[in-house]
């Protein structure tokens, strides 16, 4: 998505082919510089113990598996599997990229409900996890002239702040 900087924006997770899945582990690496985590609102019908944390700056983990009585958790295409919130810095410009890791086994792993069937490890990183960014959108340079009570012009900026009272009369 486009933003302006200073902003809030929500990046969502979603799924494709997401299939009568027992567990998932999910990392995600982001700009830290530009981009502030949150919270996450996570998708109502995950597992119980489902969790999305910061444990450390520039990253974001995901993670949840069936326990007990619940069963693999199928999603329709396209459905999402949590919503992201980020503070956008009000000095971020170009653009924030937010990376799917998929060297380490545990950051990119998803395994069906049946035991019988292998965890899935990073297998098909292009395809499987597809990166995303979030683009500032600089705001634009607005000037306006505001006549003053004794009918003396003042010249606005965008970027400063005025104070003013308005009186009727």
């Amino acid at each position: 998505p486009q933003v302006c900087p200073g902003s809030q924006v929500q990046i969502p997770v979603k799924v494709k082919d997401f299939k009568e899945v027992g567990s998932i582990s999910l990392a995600l690496n982001f700009d830290a510089s530009k981009l502030t985590y949150v919270s996450s609102t996570i998708n109502s019908p995950l597992w119980s113990n489902f969790i999305v944390n910061n444990p450390s700056s520039g990253v974001i983990k995901a993670a949840g598996f069936v326990t007990g009585e619940e069963q693999g958790l199928t999603l329709a295409d396209d459905a999402t599997l949590f919503t992201m919130t980020f503070t956008t810095s009000t000095t971020a410009t170009g653009t924030a990229n937010l990376q799917w890791a998929t060297t380490t086994e545990t950051d990119c792993e998803y395994a069906p409900y049946f035991p019988q069937f292998p965890y899935v490890f990073c297998d098909n990183e292009g395809t499987d996890y597809i990166n995303g960014s979030v683009s500032f959108t600089p705001a634009p340079n607005i000037t306006s002239v505001v006549t003053g009570p004794d009918n003396e012009p003042v010249t606005m900026t965008s970027g400063n702040t005025y104070n003013m009272t308005i009186c009727s009369g």
